[in-house]
């Protein structure tokens, strides 16, 4: 697959924690032997285990995996990157986490609420991160 001259070698997905009902749509369908890593960027909580790889197991045709620092992107692979680290994409085609501040921006308050301003929200990993990587 070609964009604007150049080749597509993987498929970065970049959500907020609610975007897991979304990836339960779209993932499941791709058919074993899909040729492209897939790599899922997802806002979570790091005080808590990450079940992410565990549950895409159980419903993704594709090997899935929680990505490594260092470690080498595989074709055909699905890889979330770890709670409490910013995922990046070497030019070598492997995988560097890093420990710097979690993004912080700024997100509207409860629809119910009538007051004005926002909660100042900061992620580990950061989609923005992820996105800038390459």
């Amino acid at each position: 697959m070609a964009v604007q001259g150049r080749t597509t070698e993987a498929v970065v997905i970049g959500a907020s924690a609610g975007g897991v009902n979304a990836l339960m749509q779209l993932l499941p369908a791709l058919p074993r032997g899909y040729r492209l890593p897939i790599v899922v960027v997802l806002h979570v909580r790091s005080d808590r285990h990450n079940q992410l790889v565990e549950v895409f197991q159980q419903r993704v045709a594709l090997p899935v995996r929680e990505a490594g620092d260092k470690e080498s992107v595989i074709a055909g692979t699905l890889y979330f990157a770890p709670a409490g680290y910013h995922l990046l994409l070497e030019n070598d085609r492997s995988f560097s986490l890093s420990c710097d501040a979690p993004l912080a921006f700024h997100a509207p308050r409860h629809r119910h609420h009538h007051g004005g301003g926002g909660r100042r929200l900061r992620h580990r990993p950061g989609w923005d991160i992820a996105d800038r990587s390459q």
